[in-house]
């Protein structure tokens, strides 16, 4: 494997459960060494978040080699070097899953202002997140409680009911 690889985890390892790392998680190559790499992770379930995790090679399967520019890679460079690894090591564990009924667990100016308020239900829209916010439809808003609303919810404002 090379700097810069794609690359898939190809098994569950228990050290890296337990920072949200799983089984088909996919990263990028950043650093190479004889027997592991270190792996930019990316969560799938939460676009945005990603976290580096240090895998011996055997645990990984080559996905594809990207190729970029040298303004790009210099970019890399740059950023690999002026970010604090160790604050990124684990990745949230998400629970939530398309269709899930949800229930909304605190009023906010933001939700209110589309009509919706605490204890109201909805359903999630999307199979990820992005940056901890999940697209979630709320019917029966208005009020002749006859339009639908879709507002991006943070997942520590609702709970998972079916």
């Amino acid at each position: 494997m090379n700097l810069w690889d794609e690359v898939e985890l190809i098994a569950n390892l228990e050290e890296l459960s337990k920072k949200g790392i799983f089984k088909g998680y996919g990263g990028t190559v950043v650093k190479v060494y004889n027997c592991s790499c270190l792996v930019w992770f990316s969560n799938p379930k939460n676009v945005g978040e990603f976290a580096f995790a240090k895998v011996k090679k055997e645990f990984l399967k080559f996905k594809f080699s990207k190729i970029f520019s040298a303004e790009i890679i210099e970019e890399m460079k740059e950023t690999m070097e002026n970010i604090d690894i160790d604050k990124y090591d684990s990745l949230s564990i998400i629970n939530v899953e398309e269709y899930d009924k949800i229930e909304l667990l605190v009023d906010k100016p933001e939700y209110n202002e589309e009509g919706i308020f605490k204890g109201m239900t909805g359903c999630v829209l999307k199979p990820y997140a992005i940056n901890g916010k999940w697209a979630i439809l709320f019917d029966n808003v208005g009020e002749n409680a006859d339009e639908s609303v879709e507002i991006l919810v943070s997942q520590k404002d609702f709970k998972v009911i079916a």
